[in-house]
């Protein structure tokens, strides 16, 4: 299944480009969540090993996530050479922050939305 543009939710191709990740369903007129595509990845079970799936060695990562348990999701995978961390923090509290710094590489305020990734995305893409 093609990744799809999370403005639009039209199809893209950015080969060699892969997007692991949970999908998930909107009802199509109240725009409420009703559920997740499958394979759903189990918020413990995020390793690279795990989600590879046989599709291709992933040689760099971009690993976005709102637990502490995400930071690690690059890890399992032999190949990898770079893996650059983004943390949602949704804990404000500064162990909640000092805990986000350690663990990732960037700490964004969970009210800032998807604009610090996409500043990231589009830069990396546009190279």
């Amino acid at each position: 299944e093609s990744p799809t543009d999370v403005n639009t939710g039209e199809p893209t191709s950015r080969d060699p480009i892969r997007v692991i990740s949970n999908g998930m369903k909107f009802h199509p007129k109240a725009g409420w969540l009703e559920g997740f595509t499958e394979p759903l990845i189990h918020m413990y079970n995020k390793s690279q090993s795990v989600v590879d799936e046989g599709k291709g060695v992933l040689v760099n990562a971009l690993v976005i996530g709102d637990g502490l348990g995400d930071a690690n999701m690059s890890e399992g995978g032999a190949s990898l050479d770079c893996a650059l961390k983004i943390g949602y923090l949704n804990d404000p509290s500064d162990d909640g922050k000092a805990k986000y710094a350690a663990a990732f590489d960037i700490v964004v305020d969970g009210t800032q939305g998807l604009a610090p990734v996409r500043a990231i995305v589009d830069r990396v893409i546009s190279r």
